[in-house]
């Protein structure tokens, strides 16, 4: 199962405020004015791309050259980025274009994770989530606030989505099966409990007889009830 992470940079990782929800802003270089980013967002964003089946890439308007001049801690500058690629359609969205350039040039996708702020514009979240189902591809659509970037609670959904706990209807192990199976019952038990059933049950003694009689009859009514 191979998942793309698809990022775009300004209102996403870049917030346009200058302000993040996750705070600790540092300046990783100029774009063309200073560009401020959360280190703990980038960490995080980093360390989720470095996981294994995750295939990040860059969906921007950003120069690339720019892109790779940004200082850590700035994640990916050596994930590739899609071209933006014009359209013929004059209400289409380059970046959609370039997105499916590249999903028809990249086989063996599953899952895809995109979060741009400009998601957010008309019915794209709707649209965009059908059309990629219909390439059988499972969707997290994110558009956040550009003036604050993706939030804590944006990356905790990310992060789930991309590693969902194990589900508890996972196939059973060797380990597993030895733990539920029946234990062996002992041979001389077996024999025992076999006389057992063909001499039937013991007679009742006297003192035992009442107590019975009572127990059956409670269900019923009382022992002298006819």
């Amino acid at each position: 199962m191979r998942t793309a992470l698809v990022l775009d940079i300004d209102g996403v990782v870049r917030p346009a405020s200058g302000a993040s929800p996750f705070g600790g802003l540092v300046e990783v270089g100029f774009e063309p004015r200073p560009v401020l980013v959360s280190a703990a967002l980038c960490t995080a964003l980093a360390e989720l791309a470095a996981a294994p089946g995750i295939v990040p890439v860059w969906l921007t308007s950003w120069l690339p050259e720019v892109r790779r001049s940004m200082r850590p801690p700035f994640p990916g500058r050596d994930w590739p980025q899609l071209e933006l690629l014009p359209t013929a359609d004059p209400g289409g969205w380059p970046k959609w274009t370039a997105l499916n350039a590249w999903l028809d040039a990249t086989p063996g996708l599953t899952r895809l994770a995109w979060a741009d702020d400009d998601l957010a514009a008309a019915d794209r979240i709707p649209s965009y989530r059908d059309r990629l189902s219909a390439r059988g591809l499972d969707t997290l659509l994110l558009a956040p606030d550009p003036a604050d970037g993706l939030t804590p609670p944006h990356l905790a959904h990310l992060t789930s989505w991309l590693h969902p706990p194990p589900t508890p209807d996972r196939q059973l192990t060797s380990e597993d099966h030895r733990l539920v199976s029946k234990p062996e019952v002992p041979r001389h038990l077996v024999t025992r409990n076999a006389d057992l059933r063909r001499a039937g049950p013991p007679p009742l003694a006297s003192t035992d007889r009442e107590p019975w009689i009572g127990a059956r009859a409670g269900v019923g009514g009382s022992a002298d009830a006819g």
